[in-house]
């Protein structure tokens, strides 16, 4: 396939009004040119965030290195890259392009995590709706079969990637079971005012996610907000800033960890950080009467 223009036929995005078709030159691009140069090019796929000026262009080459290990799979015989266009600027974005490689793992071949990197993406489960890009991919190596979903969204001026679903429907479907079993049990305990106990099963939770096989299994992202939020209960304010900063890069859409780490700043003294986290919970979707009002009036405080 030439690498050339990359024209988005099918594709269209409504600004000031108009509706427009947009053609993507990626040839002048250093980091195109770099991951391309020599190498058989299989597919290119460009989709539109919605919201955004942004394109996201999927490019998938031949790879050559390391064929030893490959398995039957044949994702693991590509190599794939997704890169930020702005449509504005008629340039890669590399920032948010990095990002967007690094959070998906593109270039984690192996890990049943990640779906053996970006190579199991097909351009048929590189799809888009009014709101994301869904990025669905399946990875079959040996006795794992990985199946992970993730989606792209334009929040704020930024891009963010959320990992929605990574789960083996062998062992890593009974990985994430007994995670969300012990994540349950963790909630009886807080709800009983067992602290301590609810802690020390979040923590245990937290080392899988850390260094554990099928790290995403399971619910991680409500572990992170809970380990966090509890680590707020009991006044350890620097662990719980640590766990929920962390939920909130990964797991961005989970709207009230910006509410949890608004109130740890506020107890803690940060006042600007509060504050930020305040406007940035008031700016998620589907939010309740009772947490608009609570979270307005901590900012009437605040600004005092």
């Amino acid at each position: 396939m030439a690498s050339l223009h990359i024209f988005l036929s099918a594709i269209f995005a409504f600004l000031s009004g108009l509706l427009y078709a947009q053609s993507i030159d990626l040839q002048t691009q250093p980091a195109y040119q770099s991951f391309t140069a020599g190498r058989n090019i299989l597919y290119q796929k460009a989709l539109l965030v919605p919201g955004s000026s942004y394109a996201i262009v999927l490019v998938a080459v031949r790879r050559t290195e390391d064929v030893a290990n490959w398995s039957q799979d044949p994702a693991d015989g590509i190599h794939a890259r997704l890169f930020a266009y702005d449509l504005t600027s008629r340039m890669v974005d590399e920032a948010q392009t990095h990002m967007l490689n690094q959070q998906i793992g593109a270039d984690k071949f192996y890990d049943p995590d990640y779906c053996g990197g970006l190579g199991s993406l097909t351009p048929d489960d590189f799809k888009a709706d009014d709101k994301r890009l869904i990025l669905n991919r399946f990875y079959a190596a040996g006795t794992m079969r990985s199946n992970c979903t993730d989606e792209i969204v334009y929040i704020g001026g930024k891009l963010y990637l959320q990992k929605l679903r990574a789960v083996d429907t062998g062992l890593g479907a009974e990985v994430a079971k007994e995670r969300i079993i012990m994540n349950q049990q963790a909630l009886r305990l807080y709800q009983q005012g067992n602290l301590q106990g609810a802690i020390s099963i979040w923590e245990q939770l937290y080392g899988y996610w850390q260094n554990g096989p099928y790290a995403t299994a399971g619910p991680m992202d409500e572990v992170l907000n809970n380990l966090g939020f509890a680590y707020y209960k009991i006044k350890d304010f620097r662990k719980s800033e640590k766990i929920l900063l962390e939920c909130q890069k990964n797991f961005p859409h989970r709207a009230v960890v910006n509410l949890n780490l608004a109130d740890l700043y506020r107890d803690d003294g940060q006042v600007s950080e509060a504050i930020k986290y305040y406007q940035a919970f008031l700016q998620s979707p589907n939010l309740t009467a009772n947490q608009i009002a609570y979270a307005k009036r901590q900012l009437e405080i605040l600004k005092k």
